[in-house]
């Protein structure tokens, strides 16, 4: 794969093509090509997390979510909770 803009310098890089398809379905969904893939998370555009850290904030925002809902306003004392779990 080469790339090259203006005044940048052009690097070519070799992947297997196991790597090669693998990166071709992820840019698929981003509707890009690879090299556009590459640019994107080059430039900070995308970024690589790990599947768990994906998780973590999505319980976050579910969190948020069930905090903010009007049905959940009911307060429950942490002593109250734990008496209730027989801890």
């Amino acid at each position: 794969m080469t790339q090259t803009h203006s005044s940048e310098k052009t690097y070519s890089i070799y992947i297997s093509d196991a790597i090669s398809k693998d990166l071709e379905q992820i840019a698929n969904g981003f509707n890009l090509s690879i090299s556009g893939l590459l640019e994107n998370l080059a430039s900070g555009k995308l970024v690589a997390i790990e599947s768990e850290e994906l998780e973590d904030f999505w319980d976050l925002q579910d969190a948020i979510a069930a905090e903010q809902n009007p049905e959940n306003q009911e307060r429950i004392p942490w002593e109250k909770v734990k008496q209730e779990l027989g801890l």
